[in-house]
């Protein structure tokens, strides 16, 4: 998905909160870091927002 400007972060609902997080792949321990995160209602970056 096209972004309208550049993002060096997101925004994304959670199940408790809205976390914001950086470019960088999270892994926890023995966890595999992947760049994509998990999303409760919404995300968004750059301008662009997507719903689930």
């Amino acid at each position: 998905m096209p972004l309208a400007r550049p993002a060096e972060t997101s925004h994304a609902e959670g199940q408790f909160a809205v976390v914001e997080r950086g470019r960088t792949a999270e892994g926890g321990f023995s966890e595999r870091p992947v760049p994509t995160f998990p999303a409760q209602e919404f995300v968004d970056a750059g301008g662009a927002r997507a719903c689930c």
